[in-house]
C-alpha cells in the first residue's frame, strides 16, 4: 500500500480505536456497577430490582413484607385492618438476595441488555397465632354480635286463626374456627382485602324458612285449627274450639305436638269448672226449706282426668269435629249445677218420712226409721246416689244379721230396705231404737221405692233446720 493510501485510512482507525476504548470503558463500568447490583431487567416475584444493590434489595423486600396489611370487612359495618406488626409476621424465601446475585456474573452483564431475567421464589409466611387470636378478640363488632336464629313456627295469631313461619335471622356471630382458617390462608397468600361474609365466616341458621320439614310441620299445625270438640256434659253441650286448643299445641321445637302437660292442666281446669262431686248443694225440701247439703263420694259429676287427657290429645291429633261425653269417674242423675234433677228419694229424718219425687212432685210417701242418734249409727246427711239394688239380701254388722227382701244401698253399707222385724215406723223411734244407719221401711213401701229407682237415682237425707221462735 502506498504512503498516500495509508494517510487516507488513519482517521478511520482512530475512530475504531476510540469506539473500542469507549465500549471497553462502558463494559468495565458495567462490570464494576453490577458486581453487587442486579442486572437490568431483573424481576423478582414480579417486582423490578434492576440496578438495585443486594443490601438495598434485601431492605426493600423486608420493608414491603412488613408493610403488609389485611383489610377486613363484614356485617354490622365491620371494617378492620390487621397489620404485620400486630401478628408478628415473618417471611422467608427459597433464596436470599445474595444467593440470587451470585447467579449473575458481573462480567456477563451485557447479556441482560438483550433479555429480562424473571425470578419467582418460594415465599413462606409465618406469624404468631396467639397474637392473631388476641387481635381478633379485640374487634368490638364481634363482641356485640348476635347469634343466628332458626326459622320457626310462630305463635298462634288469634283472629287469623293460623300459624305462620318466622323467617330465620342470619345474625352477626362469626364462626371462630372458620374465621381463623380464612385469615390464615389470606395472610399466608398475601391477600390484602377480605370480605369475611363472602368467605363464609359467619355462623348460619340451621333451619331456614324453606326447610321442607318445617313446612310440613306448619301444614300439620294449621290443620289443627279445624279441631272442634263438643263435650256432651250431662244435659249440656260444651264446645271447645281452636281458640282454646291452640294453647295446648307445642311448636317451639319445630316439631308440632300436643303438649301432654298442658293438656292435663287444661282438663284439670275444665274439671274444676264443671265437676260437682264433693261440692255442697242447696236443696229445697218438700216442706219448702232450703238446706246446704254435702255430696257423698258416689254422687256428682267428676271427670276422669287421666283418661280424658289422653282422649283429648287423641281427638286433637285426629283433627276435625268430635262430639262425645267426657270420661267420668263419677256421675250424677241430672246435669248442670243442680245435678239432682226432678226425680229423687227424699228422707226427712226429723219427721221420719220418706218421699218419692217424680217430675218435682211427691208421688209416694212413707214413714221410716233412720239411724240411732249416736256417732256410730246415725244416718249421715247428704246427697247420694243408689249404688245398686238387690232382692233378698242379708245385712251383717257388729252384733246383728238381718235378711231383707229389698236392698238399695246408697252410702257404702247404708241403704233403704224393708224391716219386717219392726211393727211400727215413724215418730221418734229412731232416737232410742234407731237402725244401724240404714233407712228402715215397711215392706210395701220398700217394694214401691225399689220398683221406682235404679242405679244412680238420687237419695237426699237431712234433718230440718231448727226454726227460730217468733
Amino acid at each position: 500500500m502506498s504512503e498516500e493510501n495509508k494517510k487516507k485510512l488513519k482517521p478511520q482507525y482512530i475512530i475504531l480505536i476510540i469506539s473500542l476504548v469507549i465500549l471497553l470503558l462502558i463494559y468495565l463500568y458495567g462490570v464494576f456497577r453490577y458486581r453487587d447490583s442486579f442486572f437490568p431487567g431483573t424481576f423478582i416475584d414480579g417486582k423490578d430490582y434492576s440496578g438495585i444493590k443486594v443490601q438495598a434489595a434485601d431492605e426493600r423486600r423486608y420493608a414491603e413484607d412488613q408493610s403488609y396489611t389485611l383489610s377486613i370487612k363484614g356485617r354490622d359495618g365491620l371494617a378492620e385492618i390487621i397489620s404485620a406488626k400486630e401478628i408478628g409476621l415473618k417471611t422467608s424465601y427459597s433464596e436470599s438476595m445474595p444467593e440470587l446475585k451470585k447467579k449473575q456474573n458481573a462480567f456477563l452483564w451485557p447479556s441482560s441488555l438483550f433479555s429480562d431475567s424473571s425470578i419467582n421464589l418460594i415465599k413462606t409466611v409465618s406469624y404468631d397465632r396467639a397474637m392473631l387470636d388476641k387481635r381478633v378478640a379485640a374487634i368490638e363488632t364481634f363482641k356485640n354480635a348476635k347469634e343466628p336464629e332458626d326459622a320457626h313456627i310462630g305463635d298462634y295469631v288469634e283472629g287469623s286463626g293460623a300459624y305462620s313461619i318466622v323467617s330465620e335471622n342470619e345474625g352477626s356471630a362469626v364462626d371462630g374456627e372458620r374465621l381463623i382458617e380464612v385469615l390464615d390462608t389470606s395472610i399466608k397468600n398475601g391477600i390484602r382485602d377480605l370480605d369475611i361474609d363472602l368467605a363464609g365466616c359467619y355462623k348460619t341458621p340451621l333451619v331456614r324458612s324453606t326447610d321442607e320439614g318445617l313446612l310440613k310441620e306448619l301444614e300439620k299445625v294449621n290443620k289443627y285449627k279445624d279441631v272442634v270438640i263438643n263435650y256432651k256434659y250431662a244435659e249440656a253441650v260444651i264446645t271447645i274450639d281452636f281458640d282454646e286448643i291452640h294453647a295446648l299445641i307445642d311448636a317451639s321445637s319445630n316439631t308440632v305436638s300436643v303438649d301432654a302437660a298442658k293438656a292435663a292442666a287444661f282438663i284439670d281446669s275444665f274439671a274444676e269448672a264443671h265437676d260437682t262431686r264433693g261440692v255442697s248443694e242447696n236443696f229445697t225440701t218438700v216442706s219448702g226449706d232450703t238446706i246446704l247439703l254435702p255430696k257423698g263420694k258416689n254422687y256428682g259429676w267428676e271427670i276422669d282426668r287421666e283418661a280424658e287427657t289422653a282422649a283429648l290429645i287423641a281427638d286433637i291429633e285426629k283433627g276435625g269435629v268430635t262430639t262425645r261425653e267426657p270420661f267420668f269417674s263419677c256421675t250424677a242423675w241430672a246435669g248442670g249445677e243442680d245435678d239432682i234433677g226432678d226425680d229423687y228419694v227424699e228422707v226427712n229424718m226429723t219427721k221420719q218420712k220418706v218421699y218419692l219425687i217424680n217430675d218435682g212432685k211427691v208421688v209416694f210417701e212413707s214413714d221410716c226409721v233412720t239411724g240411732l242418734m249416736n256417732k256410730e249409727r246415725a244416718t249421715p246427711e247428704g246427697i247420694y246416689g243408689i249404688t245398686y239394688k238387690r232382692r233378698n239380701a242379708t245385712l251383717r254388722g257388729p252384733g246383728y244379721e238381718s235378711h231383707v227382701k229389698y236392698w238399695m244401698p246408697f252410702n257404702r253399707g247404708v241403704g233403704l230396705h224393708d224391716a219386717l222385724w219392726r211393727g211400727r215406723f215413724g215418730g221418734t223411734i229412731y232416737i232410742r231404737n234407731g237402725s244401724h244407719g240404714c233407712v228402715n221401711l215397711p215392706l210395701k213401701s220398700a217394694e214401691t221405692i225399689y220398683n221406682s229407682v235404679e242405679k244412680g237415682f238420687p237419695v237426699i237425707c237431712y234433718f230440718e233446720p231448727e226454726k227460730e221462735e217468733e
